[in-house]
């Protein structure tokens, strides 16, 4: 048997460990000659006829531990199933004594052989294992103690499983005694490794741990004033371990050691007692926090200050350098979020899709306290233990840190003023009502310390500002103080310090988000304000500014579609367009084709044709050019790289954000959109895009196709063919995105194509695709929905083909609908599945509660819509006959009641409602 599948079983049962074993191996040179030896050796001790010889050299080789390495290359090489039982039983044999050699080297891959081999054939079939380390351990000699606790580390992690079941009781027992007297051994690295070791039974708390766990307890605590950091932090782990795993009934004790440890010079090892908050703070089953919060929260807001190394690091930005170009290296790559086509429900109350959330709603501290120069550190960490301990307890928090806020706002040292700050926006979320009777005077404090010399305090003022903006925008009286938070915002956009900059530009969008239609008066100076930021913005900040302005387009949008606001307010944003497209278009003219800004600049367009509609119009033929030349572009620069490997892939937004763009102009200029449409290679440009092996690519070009056939359909319609087995081809739940938009896209389609949807489709098999998804378990809501919308739009033109599927997706279906908005197309799909359901009324039967739940679910239907629901529950209630009373009595009341008084519909049975007259 070859060499290779014989040691192979080892290394795939522990390829992790084989992988750390090859990293240990970098500073040895292999030498072939030996390497080939030993091959043959192993392999000849397989041979009947070769065993004798092999075992006597195999024999001689063992007292050179230098063989070992050998045999642990071998074992993280291999790559086969299976291991002879008389290699193994040799590795056995002679692994202990390399774990004796001075070579750290080879005890390195000797303890990691070891456990190797015991996951291998488990660590209780191995008698001799334990008991072996035991005698290392025992040993008075430091290398051999090292060597034993190194394979005990790596035991405990590979036969992890075993060790904390019933099964390997014993084993772990015999672990933990022999490891935990080590805790006070006066070498720190057997220190670490003895709590390395103990902590991988905390992962699963087990019933060797839990037997000794007092002890185990008492051994962790004595560490907890251990001088050498790197000791204290694993500590510290392990006491967040510790809470990860309940283990409540000894929490309490834990507690003042976490107080201390966070209190430590060395920064990283009190950033590891934050996170010990961070986990606790997240706990919901006890509250084993709440009594200690009194003495927590002033240790806490004291780690939230600058540390001189910090202030060392900011320096360069706490200066004016405005004016300063940026460096290429100072430029973050832009993500692009590809847009899908979503329904709208009934609880949202725009007409468009929603704002997507930005990374920075989801973590509260992603820009705002380190920004992208500085990583997770100590402050960071003790703000979101100060945010998450505010959710936690709300008002039960105030009572200790408003007077230590009010105190550090007091300090005459700016970083102390600085943290105040920080520490008040941390809070805000869970103490917002809390805090509501301080805010009036709170409020207008922050926006005078806009104007502070400090450059970072400004900063996080901004940010701080953006966490109680909700509160100024819907909850104060005080229009004086919204003013203020306003213009003061707008000032801090102009400010001389790019870091100020970006701040203000973030808290300035989120409070636009939510003021809207507050903003009318404001508006001049809002334009006016963001275009003069326009003109001296280097680079890096005009990221931030397009989507500010992007975002104020969006929710002076929304006021467009109202037809409660005045006039006077449309006029005003009519006359500020030109004021901020004409710069805007200017600059994006000068831009290089392959300049990352054309992507924020592009999708501030977007949000502002979508806003502006037909007033975009003198813009639409610039836009629509460059647009279509840049994902031609990208599609056959793309083409290029995948023929030669050397030509560097271009990025695929450059693609997908122009498509978005034109797709956002076709919403703005409606049927204006096809003359630019009739005379460009678009249609062209758009079947590479669909083509595309990058989702996002095919997800933005379904989109536009959907819009191009809303609006353009003669200009598609020769095409249609091969678009049809495009759309096909995509519907895959696999790519859920570019499956959504390629589903909706169909349903656009077959609306244009009316009853020639039976020429087009039958060949396509299109019909069993969607009732596939339709039927699908674990489908994405948004697909659901839309795959609803084009079944019902499909069904309105061919019903045959549908309606004998009726009793497999007639649930689903109508599950899907309930909760989105009235529109256009939740209308469609339902003027289909009526001619589906008057087609198949009986495989309806069954599951026709489900759709009159759904019917219920409209707010506002058209006559027309309003007599087909009449006429299929009529025709239902005449097919059930006599049994129309039982099976209408299973309606829940609420639905009983809309169906007799929207739709007529008699009942004579007992309905439990005695304030209903049953007709």
């Amino acid at each position: 048997m070859d060499l290779v599948v014989m040691m192979s079983s080892a290394a795939c049962s522990c390829r992790v460990e084989a992988e750390k074993g090859m990293m240990a191996l970098q500073g040895w040179q292999l030498d072939e000659q030996k390497l080939a030896f030993v091959y043959g050796l192993l392999s000849d001790s397989q041979d009947p006829r070769k065993q004798a010889s092999a075992k006597q050299d195999l024999e001689r080789m063992c007292q050179s531990p230098e063989f070992s390495i050998y045999l642990a290359y071998v074992f993280a090489t291999a790559n086969q199933d299976s291991v002879a039982e008389d290699v193994i039983d040799l590795l056995k044999t002679n692994l202990f004594g390399a774990l004796e050699t001075a070579s750290n080297l080879i005890r390195t891959s000797a303890s990691i052989m070891v456990a190797a081999i015991a996951a291998k054939i488990g660590i209780t079939k191995w008698p001799q294992l334990l008991p072996s380390l035991s005698q290392l351990l025992d040993s008075n000699d430091t290398i051999h103690i090292k060597s034993a606790l190194t394979t005990l580390r790596h035991l405990s992690e590979d036969c992890h499983q075993t060790l904390v079941d019933k099964e390997g009781k014993e084993a772990g027992i015999l672990i933990l005694s022999k490891v935990m007297p080590f805790f006070q051994h006066e070498d720190p690295e057997i220190r670490i490794l003895s709590l390395q070791i103990c902590n991988q039974f905390i992962i699963s708390p087990c019933v060797s741990l839990l037997d000794i766990l007092p002890t185990f307890i008492e051994g962790i605590f004595s560490l907890a004033g251990d001088t050498d950091t790197s000791v204290q932090r694993h500590v510290c782990q392990a006491l967040v371990m510790l809470f990860d795993a309940r283990l409540e009934h000894v929490l309490h004790h834990v507690l003042p050691h976490i107080n201390e440890i966070i209190q430590s010079e060395d920064t990283s090892l009190a950033q590891e007692a934050c996170e010990f908050w961070i986990t606790a703070a997240d706990m919901s089953e006890n509250d084993l926090i709440g009594p200690h919060l009194q003495s927590i929260l002033p240790v806490i807001l004291n780690r939230m200050c600058y540390t001189e190394e910090d202030i060392e690091w900011l320096k360069l930005e706490m200066r004016i350098d405005a004016h300063e170009e940026d460096k290429d290296q100072d430029i973050r790559p832009h993500y692009h979020k590809t847009k899908s086509h979503q329904q709208l429900h009934q609880n949202e109350n725009s007409e468009g899709n929603e704002r997507p959330q930005s990374s920075d709603d989801e973590d509260p501290f992603s820009n705002e306290l380190d920004h992208e120069n500085m990583q997770w550190g100590l402050r960071r960490s003790a703000a979101a233990s100060l945010d998450l301990l505010a959710n936690r307890y709300g008002e039960q928090i105030l009572p200790t840190v408003v007077p230590l806020i009010e105190q550090l706002f007091q300090c005459d040292e700016w970083p102390r003023v600085e943290s105040g700050i920080l520490a008040l926006g941390a809070i805000a979320e869970g103490c917002m009502f809390g805090l509501s009777g301080y805010l009036p005077t709170l409020i207008p404090y922050l926006t005078d310390l806009l104007s502070h010399q400090q450059p970072l305090i400004r900063s996080i003022t901004c940010w701080a500002l953006s966490r109680y903006c909700r509160w100024v925008v819907l909850e104060s009286e005080d229009e004086r103080l919204f003013d203020r938070t306003l213009t003061s915002l707008l000032n801090a956009v102009c400010d001389s310090n790019k870091r100020v900059q970006q701040d203000a530009c973030l808290a300035f969008s989120l409070f636009a988000e939510i003021a809207e239609y507050r903003l009318e008066p404001q508006i001049p100076l809002i334009f006016q304000t963001l275009m003069q930021a326009y003109q001296v913005y280097q680079r890096k900040n005009r990221a931030a500014l397009y989507d500010t302005i992007g975002t104020l387009a969006e929710s002076i949008g929304f006021v467009f579609s109202d037809p409660t606001t005045c006039s006077c307010l449309q006029l005003n944003v009519q006359g500020n367009l030109q004021a901020v497209m004409k710069p805007i278009a200017t600059h994006f003219s000068k831009l290089p084709d392959d300049d990352p800004e054309c992507i924020s600049l592009l999708e501030c367009a977007s949000s502002i044709a979508f806003a502006a509609g037909l007033e975009y119009i003198p813009y639409a033929t610039t836009f629509f050019t460059r647009c279509t030349v840049l994902s031609q572009k990208t599609l056959q620069q793309a083409e290029l790289a995948d023929r030669d490997p050397e030509i560097p892939y271009p990025n695929p937004d450059f693609c997908v954000v122009p498509l978005e763009h034109l797709s956002a102009m076709s919403e703005a200029l409606q049927n204006n959109f096809s003359s630019l449409v009739q005379d460009s290679p678009l249609l062209d440009v758009l079947q590479v895009a669909l083509m595309h092996q990058i989702p996002d690519i095919r997800q933005a070009g379904f989109a536009l196709l959907g819009d191009l056939s809303k609006l353009c359909f003669h200009l598609i319609s020769p095409y249609l063919g091969v678009l049809l087995q495009m759309i096909v081809q995509n519907i895959h739940p696999a790519q859920v995105a570019a499956c959504n938009n390629a589903v909706w896209c169909l349903g656009e389609i077959a609306m244009r194509l009316e009853n020639n949807v039976q020429s087009w489709l039958p060949d396509l098999h299109v019909c069993d695709l969607l009732v596939e998804l339709m039927c699908r378990p674990m489908t994405a809501r948004t697909l659901l929905e839309n795959t609803a919308i084009t079944i019902g739009r499909i069904g309105i033109f061919w019903p045959d083909e549908l309606a004998p599927k009726l009793s497999r997706y007639l649930a689903n279906w109508s599950m899907a609908l309930r909760d989105i908005a009235d529109s256009d197309e939740k209308e469609h799909a339902f003027m289909g599945m009526c001619a589906m359901i008057r087609k198949n009324p009986q495989d309806a039967l069954k599951t026709f509660i489900f759709f009159c739940d759904a019917v219920n679910s409209f707010r506002t239907s058209s006559s027309e819509l309003q007599a087909e629901f009449h006429e299929v529950l009529h025709a239902f209630k005449a097919m059930a006959g006599d049994a129309w009373d039982d099976y209408f009595g299973k309606f829940p009341p609420h639905l009983q009641l809309t169906v007799i008084e929207s739709f007529l519909v008699s009942a004579y049975c007992r309905l439990n409602l005695p304030f209903v007259t049953v007709l």
